[in-house]
């Protein structure tokens, strides 16, 4: 940042702003989407109770049954992680800035650059949780027809 103009320092202050504001609107439609995901998720292990009975026949449909359970589990589980979960944000704070010497400026745009990959690497971690918990419904709701079909050869 050396040989930086004042105009150089507020560009990047601005756009910091924008990041992180950018950054807290994903998490927020991560964990509404996190929120619909668990809801799924019930509505996935009470079709597995009601598959019950229809798979306890067989061996094979039973323990297919029971991984797909799991597996919804933990779907369930990653849903409500990412919905309950502390999300890491470095803020700029107000009081720290005004101890500064002057330049400002310099301080407030070191602040933001460092506080920006704070939120990606966060937002990024979401997103992966989020991920991780559909693939896990999705293989358990396949798992689900699997023990379902292997309960009808009985």
């Amino acid at each position: 940042m050396d040989g930086w103009r004042d105009a150089d320092y507020e560009l990047l202050i601005t756009q910091g702003r924008a990041q992180i504001a950018r950054q807290r609107s994903d998490l927020e439609q991560i964990r509404s989407r996190a929120q619909f995901l668990f809801t799924t998720t019930l509505a996935a292990i009470a079709l597995a109770m009601a598959a019950l009975p229809h798979v306890a026949g067989s061996l094979s449909a039973f323990l297919v049954w029971t991984v797909a359970v799991l597996a919804i589990g933990i779907s369930a589980l990653g849903a409500a992680a990412v919905v309950v979960v502390r999300k890491d944000f470095m803020d700029i704070d107000t009081a720290r800035v005004a101890l500064q010497y002057s330049p400002v400026n310099v301080a407030v745009a070191k602040a933001y650059a460092q506080s920006v990959s704070t939120g990606e690497n966060t937002v990024a971690t979401q997103i992966t949780n989020l991920r991780n918990a559909v693939l896990a419904l999705l293989l358990g709701v396949i798992l689900l027809g699997i023990g379902w079909v292997l309960g009808i050869e009985v």
